[in-house]
Formats: structure tokens, C-alpha cells, sequence
């Protein structure tokens, strides 16, 4: 049986709630009788009906049923009026209220049972384009194809290595023939092209047009030329080229242009939390952002929040206004109490439409004010804009700003969660730590601006090579951490060293200079340590004896073969 799409379980849920709204209706009827006979606290009594029909007012109009809408918005405004001046409210006012509540009941029942028509998306409205960072969605660098054409066989072979370091795959050709004939065979992602080529000076500009009108898919062209003038790079432009590098080509600058087109800076999708006390709103609000790709929890009752939160892990917090037992502004406060919770983004999904009452519930440091209906388009790009500040503000706090890897606390943090996760699943962890050689001649010579492009090439070829799981870090400086979950220390060694060989080759040009960095590495295995502080030091003793033995070299750990007795 095929799984239901987008629309068929939306409708699911639309025919659900309609199939709710007597139970509903039967449950303000009680209400409003308890009040009538003077049964329950007046403002408590007010606030609950109020809540009821807002729910049904928001789920309505977010499944087009506007004349239901319409009603239970009429109902909402008569009990929230009645609720904001209780204050020793008479009874003819009072049972005024009561009266309208009454016949609003009745029209509600009756209108519910009637075909309002089905849920429809908006108009260009695309659920399969995921907006968010998912891991389906972004692509390893090993499976993109790259297609370089330079008729200079030297540069173009050095270029093919150079990406190589990097887990690039690159084919390479001498002319646009047997470009063009490779790209009618198989289409790669991206071109990366010298403007003039064996048939002539402006040969890589025609044939970039030739691309352009005979490719199924637009394809990104990256030139190449010895030319850095403003009309070259104006001819580039206008054939479609998506960036430029001048020769010679520093391998760094290529490999950023395509890290930013491949999207290869993998990211987890947005983790959401929907809070809502109307099951089925919350429910369609978690379809709407899960087809877009986010990880989407939900709550029903608000006072589990704060026990749901620390595991969940929220980039967000979606909730509504008014809700039974605690209310959304209640919530907001509750949360910004919370040291860990200060950042957090907090956004109202609403159908509160008074702008007063949008502006207190912001003041308590909510970040945004979302008003139902809302179309999912708007949903998904409001959600994702705010998951993303907040993913942005966490980095600052956990990364190095320069490299983007872990800090020093983080990394030392995470060995530590890494060392208890192996004791616990009987595997063994490796934890590397690097150090640049001869770092301060770098800096010395050629400047900390070139220095910093060092850093910047390791710590990409670090997180390019090595797998999803393995956690790396700038331990301080030029020292950096790998951290090798289930790794065995011959399996490490050998990684750690075809790294430290690929690095070895990478050329970095200044001021028409080319010149080369190495790095010494020292590894330790869990399974001769009893903790991360221990490991750390073996590793750490490693890599001194790395740079006593001549750098540029692998040194594996030199302690016992097993842990020492407890």
C-alpha cells in the first residue's frame, strides 16, 4: 500500500477534527452551564471557554473552514470581552455573554455537519524542495562530478591532485570536444574551465554558451584565466560563469567555491518543538514541517515541557497562545527563567489577531508572532530563518571562529562523553592530536593572514576526509583533536597518516611563492586508559615524541598493551 502524501493526510486530519467539533461544542455547553448556575470561579470559567473556541477558531481557518472559523471567532471575542472587564461584571452582562454563547453553540453544530470542501495547498506550494538542512539532502564531495578542461597538461593534472586532498573527484580534459561530449554522456555538477583553451583566446566563453543551451539542468561554471582584469571577469559573468579564480589557482580558493556549491557542510535538520494543547492542529503544523525535512516534536500539555526539552534538544519552540492549565506567555516566562533557556528562539502560532495583545505576548521575550491561518510556505521559512539564528548563536558558543571545528572545552567535553560511550558499548575510542610544523616560520615568513589559510586548509581537509561520526576540534592554536569513535589504533594510525600525506602535498601560494605545511601526529587507544584525562595524555605524549623524531610523522602510543587492574 503507498503511503499517504501531503495532501491526503492533510485531509486525514481535517475530517478528524470535524468529526471532533460536536465533542467540542458539548464540552462548552457544559462549561457554559456550570457558569450559568454559578458553579465555578467567573474569570476561570470565562478564560476556559475563551481557550475552547480559539482552538476552534485556529484549526478551522488552518483547514479553510471559514465560516466555522467565523463562528468560533465571534464566540472567542464575546467570552474574552467578558473576561477582560470581570471585574464584578453584572449579572444582566453576564447573562448576556451566557446568551450569545448559547446561539453561537447551536450555529456551530449545525454548520459543522455540513461539507465545507477540502484542504488545498497554495499555490506553488512545493513539499518535495526541502528548505532545511537535512542529511539527505546535502551531497558528499566523493559523489559530485567535477569535469576540468585546461590545455595546460601540468596545471590541469596538479589542479586534479590538489582536489584529490580533498576528497574531490575531478575528470580531467585537454579541449572542448571532449568536454562537450563527456557532458552529453553524463552531466557532472560542476565545470570548472580555463577561458582560453587550444581553439582560441575567448574558446572557454563559447563553449560555456554552448553548455548553457544544451545542458537539461543549469550547470555551474567556474573559470580559470591568467587574466584578473574587470572585462574578463565581466565576459565570465556574462557567459553564465558562477565564479572566478585567476592563476595560478590556489587549491584552497577552489575547494571553498566548491564546498558552498556542493553544500558538503552537513547539518542536522531543525529540531522543533510544537506546543499545543488541540492535538490536531499540532498535528498538522508537525506534517507540514516534517515534509520540509525538520525533526518535529509534539506537546500536548505544557507543563511537560520542561521535562521534553533537555533530550529533545530544540532549535525552536512553536506554541500556542492560549492554552488550558497555562498559557503561552505563562510558558515564555517560565522558560526565560531558565540559564539554558535564554536563547532559546520562542515563536506564537496563533489566532490572536489584536495587535496589543501580539505586543505583551513578545514582551516576554518571545521572538516571533505567527497569526493562523498561515500558509505552510510562510510556516516552514518563518520556522527555518529563526532554527537557523539559533544553530548560528550555538556555534559561536561551541566552535572556533576561525577553523569552525569544536573549542578546546568542547572537544575535551565530548572526549569525555565519547570515553563513557565506549566503556559502555565495549569498543575501543582513538583520540589524534596534531600540530602544525613550523608553524611560527609560517607566520614569520609569509604573515598570520596566510598562516590563518593553513589552518583553515587542515581543518577542511580534516572534516572532508574523516567520517560523520569522528569529532574533530582546534585543541589551541595550531594544535587540533580528532576524536575516533569505534576506531581500533592500527585503523587510526593508518587514517590519521594518509591524512597527514595528502596535507603534505597541498601547495599554498603568497606573493608568487608556493609552499608546503606538514603536521606531526601523536594517537592513543582507549583500551590502555581508564579515562579521557589519561588518553588525552597519552596522545599528547605521542605527539611530542613526534616532533623529537623529525615531524611530518605518524607516533602511535607507547603504553601498555592493556589497562592496568583496578
Amino acid at each position: 500500500m503507498n503511503k499517504p502524501n501531503f495532501q491526503q493526510r492533510a485531509q486525514q486530519l481535517r475530517e478528524k477534527f470535524l468529526s471532533q467539533i460536536p465533542q467540542r461544542l458539548q464540552r462548552a455547553e457544559e462549561e457554559l452551564a456550570r457558569l450559568q448556575r454559578d458553579e465555578m470561579d467567573l474569570g476561570q470559567g470565562l478564560s476556559e471557554l475563551r481557550t475552547l473556541f480559539h482552538n476552534i477558531k485556529g484549526t478551522s481557518s488552518t483547514y479553510g473552514l471559514s465560516e466555522v472559523a467565523q463562528l468560533a471567532e465571534r464566540a472567542e471575542t464575546a467570552f474574552a470581552e467578558a473576561l477582560h472587564r470581570n471585574d464584578g461584571q453584572t449579572p444582566a452582562n453576564l447573562l448576556t455573554t451566557i446568551g450569545e454563547g448559547w446561539g453561537l453553540i447551536a450555529q456551530l453544530r449545525e454548520l459543522s455537519g455540513q461539507d465545507q470542501g477540502g484542504v488545498q495547498l497554495p499555490t506553488g506550494f512545493d513539499l518535495s524542495q526541502c528548505v532545511t538542512p537535512d542529511c539527505h539532502c546535502a551531497t558528499d564531495p566523493n559523489t559530485q562530478i567535477i569535469y576540468l578542461c585546461d590545455d595546460d597538461a601540468d596545471l590541469r593534472q596538479q589542479l586534479i591532485n590538489q582536489l584529490g586532498c580533498f576528497g574531490y573527484q575531478v575528470r580531467g580534459f585537454a579541449n572542448g570536444v571532449d568536454l562537450l561530449a563527456a557532458v552529453a554522456e553524463q552531466a557532472p555538477d560542476v565545470v570548472i574551465m580555463d577561458i582560453i583553451l587550444a581553439e582560441g583566446e575567448d574558446a572557454g566563453l563559447q563553449l560555456a554558451k554552448r553548455l548553457r543551451e544544451e545542458a537539461r539542468l543549469p550547470l555551474p561554471i567556474i573559470f580559470i584565466s591568467g587574466r584578473g582584469d574587470f572585462n574578463a571577469r565581466l565576459d565570465a559573468v556574462r557567459a553564465g560563469g558562477v565564479a572566478y579564480c585567476t592563476k595560478p589557482v590556489p587549491p584552497i580558493e577552489l575547494v571553498d567555491i566548491l564546498d558552498a556549491m556542493s553544500a558538503h557542510a552537513e547539518q542536522d535538520p531543525y529540531r522543533i518543538l510544537v506546543v499545543d494543547d488541540d492535538p490536531n492542529l499540532a498535528s498538522y503544523t508537525a506534517l507540514v514541517l516534517r515534509e520540509a525535512g525538520m525533526t518535529v516534536e509534539i506537546i500536548t500539555d505544557p507543563k511537560t515541557v520542561l521535562a521534553a526539552l533537555p533530550s529533545f534538544n530544540a532549535d525552536l519552540v512553536l506554541m500556542d497562545l492560549y492554552m488550558h492549565d497555562c498559557v503561552g506567555i505563562e510558558l515564555a516566562r517560565i522558560l526565560r527563567q531558565i540559564p539554558g533557556y535564554l536563547s532559546l528562539p520562542i515563536v506564537y502560532l496563533s489566532g490572536e489577531t489584536n495587535m496589543e495583545e501580539q505586543f505583551n505576548a513578545l514582551s516576554v521575550g518571545a521572538d516571533g508572532f505567527l497569526t493562523k491561518p498561515i500558509k505552510p510556505q510562510q510556516l516552514i521559512t518563518a520556522v527555518s530563518l529563526r532554527a537557523e539564528r539559533m544553530r548560528s548563536l550555538r556555534n559561536l558558543m561551541v566552535r572556533d571562529s576561525l577553523t569552525g571545528l569544536f573549542n578546546h572545552t568542547n572537544i575535551k567535553q565530548m572526549l569525555e562523553h565519547e570515553c563513557i560511550q565506549a566503556e559502555r558499548q565495549g569498543w575501543p575510542v582513538c583520540f589524534a592530536m596534531l600540530d602544525l610544523d613550523r608553524f611560527k616560520e609560517i607566520n614569520d615568513n609569509y604573515g598570520h593572514a596566510v598562516g590563518d589559510q593553513v589552518l583553515i586548509a587542515i581543518s577542511r581537509l580534516l572534516r572532508q576526509r574523516l567520517r560523520k561520526s569522528d569529532i574533530i576540534g582546534r585543541y589551541g592554536g595550531e594544535e587540533f583533536a580528532v576524536i575516533l569513535p569505534n576506531t581500533e589504533l592500527g585503523q587510526a594510525t593508518e587514517v590519521m597518516n594518509a591524512l597527514r600525506a595528502s596535507f603534505a602535498t597541498i601547495e599554498f601560494f603568497t606573493q608568487g611563492q608556493v609552499f608546503h605545511a606538514s603536521y606531526s601526529c601523536g594517537i592513543a587507544s582507549s583500551r590502555q586508559y581508564l579515562n579521557a584525562t589519561e588518553l588525552r595524555s597519552g596522545a599528547d605524549s605521542a605527539l611530542y615524541q613526534a616532533k623529537q623524531k623529525g615531524r611530518n610523522r605518524i607516533q602511535v602510543d607507547q603504553a601498555p598493551e592493556s589497562k592496568p587492574d583496578v
